[in-house]
């Protein structure tokens, strides 16, 4: 945004900048740490284990363990481990843009941003069980065959 003149603008003051309406600050969480703390379970829920059922929160949750766990461990962000071990694996020719937080946490429930060649070859990954087009396996065999039917991964 630097050669647009916006280098200096903080992103409130760039929305309001634009938007030219005042700027109101959200009284809620404020990044996705904020937020993963304040979900509770709910009451209409069945007993954990019953039925999968897909919810970004809980991605967002184990990504923050899966974080903790390859700093501690590696010394590496997940961001990191992901470009080593599965996005550069597949002949991609462009980054994948993950969108995060103003607290610079990562968005794995959905924040991806990808080009349309590198998305399919990351989709043929998968139709491959998991295998890239040079016949290394990246993601295990037995995660993608769970992912494909219905999954608990």
């Amino acid at each position: 945004m630097n050669h647009a003149g916006f280098d200096s603008v903080e992103f409130p003051e760039f929305n309001y900048y634009m938007s030219n309406q005042e700027y109101v600050r959200w009284p809620g969480p404020q990044n996705f740490r904020d937020y993963l703390m304040s979900v509770k379970k709910s009451d209409t829920e069945g007993p954990d284990g019953e039925r999968f059922q897909y919810k970004t929160a809980v991605t967002q949750l184990l990504s923050a363990v899966v974080e903790q766990v390859l700093q501690d461990k590696m010394g590496i962000s997940l961001v990191k481990y992901f470009e080593k071990n599965v996005w550069s694996k597949l002949g991609t020719q462009a980054d994948l843009m993950i969108q995060a937080d103003r607290a610079r946490f990562p968005f794995w429930g959905g924040g991806g941003q990808a080009t349309l060649r590198d998305i399919a070859k990351f989709g043929d990954m998968l139709l491959n069980n998991g295998q890239n087009s040079k016949g290394e396996q990246i993601i295990p065999k037995a995660v993608v065959e769970d992912l494909k039917s219905g999954g608990t991964v």
